[in-house]
């Protein structure tokens, strides 16, 4: 499948690309630097705000994507900006972007894309239901790495979109300390509807949603972070690398696979 496809298809349902594979965490002795992107390789940051979604895509040959720059303005009890609040969301973002940008010395944007209008998507950027998800699913057919929909609220993720999927990889983009509803996680870790391992990551999941999750937390390949999805030149095979959120160093505290591509 070529790069475009790729794209088309990760903008579409969520993240997606290609991999089957069951190869759980790689322990890290201490965090250390994400290695440097380089060129053929695709790159896909889902970075963790607290504040909303945002998405920074490297693309094989250097392109860059920015998909969503989400900031919601009023204070939300358990959902606190990520590192900090020294900075506006958009600012982080910003500093996240210079960092691991593909050419350091001068980074820019090639392309932005807003999803949809909503503040947590493009508060940043700016002065459906659950049967439509069941169709989309059947147009698109196996993926490996699914970004659940709308935070993994209570529509998106229906047993008959993620039986057609059968995501190895799931990044929910939570941020809310209602992020992402019990009955969506437990679907998620489910293997009833679909057969295989699968790691499921949650990009910032909120005290009050552990107590309401319960021992399910444990079942979670990483409970927050960002989470850097690096697919191989070529498409072979791709790795999940967590990523510290709570300094500006986001030294890499996790990393999964490689996954063989499909």
């Amino acid at each position: 499948m070529n790069t475009l496809s790729w794209l088309v298809r990760s903008v579409v349902v969520a993240t997606v690309l290609a991999g089957v594979g069951a190869i759980g965490a790689v322990p890290v002795q201490s965090p250390q630097p994400l290695t440097p992107w380089t060129r053929g390789t695709l790159d896909i940051h889902h970075i963790a705000t607290g504040r909303g979604n945002a998405t920074f895509v490297v693309l094989p040959d250097a392109t860059t994507l920015l998909i969503d720059a989400g900031a919601v303005a009023t204070d939300i009890p358990y959902a606190d900006p990520l590192p900090d609040r020294s900075r506006t969301p958009g600012a982080w973002i910003a500093d996240y972007v210079t960092q691991f940008a593909p050419r350091p010395a001068s980074p820019r944007l090639d392309y932005a894309l807003v999803t949809h209008f909503h503040p947590d998507h493009f508060g940043e950027l700016a002065p459906g239901n659950a049967r439509s998800a069941d169709g989309l699913g059947a147009v698109l057919g196996p993926i490996d790495v699914h970004q659940v929909n709308h935070h993994g609220s209570i529509d998106p993720a229906s047993p008959g979109f993620l039986a057609t999927l059968r995501s190895r990889v799931l990044i929910v983009p939570a941020w809310a300390p209602t992020h992402p509803s019990p009955d969506v996680l437990k679907r998620l870790l489910n293997p009833r509807y679909y057969p295989g391992p699968r790691d499921v990551f949650t990009l910032a999941l909120r005290e009050p949603m552990k107590h309401a999750i319960g021992a399910r937390v444990a079942q979670l390949a990483a409970d927050h972070g960002h989470v850097v999805v690096r697919v191989a030149p070529g498409g072979a095979a791709y790795s999940v690398f967590v990523l510290d959120d709570g300094t500006r160093d986001r030294a890499v505290v996790k990393t999964f696979g490689p996954y063989d591509a499909r």
